[in-house]
């Protein structure tokens, strides 16, 4: 069983568009979807909660309904229930829980519906398909999210498998064949804890387990490198330092010495000046001066 989404409008790229899309949605659809256009006499709804019988009372009672919500863009979904081509001929109580097992894991409730079977199949699916066209809009006014529909349809497509015993869809039965083994995935993707007090605890995979304990090591490793690289750097700064100290101390020693041989330059010259003029430099004491007359 497959549910695949059909048609829809965005495809436009404003706003306005897809409002003037959304405007004539309901009438294109329903006029598809009763062939009229194809074999010239128009199908009746095959399930329905509406009132109308036809194409264009069934237009007139869903635009009315759009009402309740004019600011959506896009209210109308059109989705096709497709059997695998191994099913049995379903009968019409089986369509109809078909039906009501996707409205109930849509949340629709009294969301207006209806649906049409076609059995123009081509492919390799069955011939027999169910056009299921419905409102996002609920009675009280209230809108049916549309951001999870893949999720949705693959949901109930599993669940109407178990319930109704259809074949399971090729592309599912590869992960899960099962609704139970497919619940029990689910589960285990959204928590690694225990999902109920009997189950035991998933245990981690090996290579998960191999890869944490490689990526705890290299962190170990890269925390030990650079330690050792800022102690190597440290070391290096220090040494500098003392670099710069010896080489300032020798330059205040050099300039020392320097400053100590012109001293005595100076006391040398000095020394040479005296020699050279004896008297220079002399007091001699005459009688007398100095003294009162």
């Amino acid at each position: 069983m497959i549910i695949n989404r059909a048609g829809g409008t965005r495809g436009k790229t404003t706003a306005g568009g897809r409002k003037a899309a959304a405007r004539h949605h309901v009438q294109h659809l329903l006029r598809y979807l009763t062939q009229q256009d194809k074999y010239g006499q128009a199908l009746e709804p095959f399930l329905t909660n509406c009132s109308g019988s036809n194409a264009n009372e069934l237009t007139a009672e869903l635009e009315a309904w759009k009402t309740l919500r004019p600011s959506i863009t896009e209210p109308l979904r059109h989705k096709i229930f497709s059997p695998e081509k191994g099913d049995r001929e379903l009968s019409k109580d089986e369509w109809q829980k078909m039906i009501d097992i996707y409205r109930e894991e849509r949340g629709l409730e009294d969301a207006p519906y209806v649906a049409f079977l076609h059995t123009d199949g081509h492919g390799n699916r069955n011939p027999a398909h169910l056009h299921l066209a419905f409102l996002r809009i609920r009675s009280d006014g209230s809108v049916v999210p549309d951001s999870l529909d893949f999720k949705v349809d693959r949901q109930a497509s599993r669940r109407i498998e178990h319930e109704l015993d259809l074949v399971v869809n090729r592309g599912a039965s590869r992960r899960y064949k099962t609704l139970e083994a497919h619940t029990d995935f689910k589960r285990r993707r959204r928590s690694k804890s225990l999902y109920n007090q009997h189950q035991a605890p998933v245990a981690p995979r090996p290579a998960r387990t191999a890869v944490a304990q490689a990526g705890a090591a290299f962190s170990t490793a890269t925390s030990i490198a650079k330690r050792f690289t800022a102690a190597i750097a440290a070391d290096a700064s220090r040494a500098a330092r003392r670099a710069d100290d010896k080489q300032a101390a020798a330059k205040a020693i050099s300039t020392a010495a320097d400053e100590s041989m012109r001293q005595k330059k100076r006391q040398a010259q000095a020394q040479r000046r005296r020699k050279a003029a004896p008297g220079e430099g002399k007091q001699h004491y005459r009688p007398g001066e100095g003294q009162r007359r």
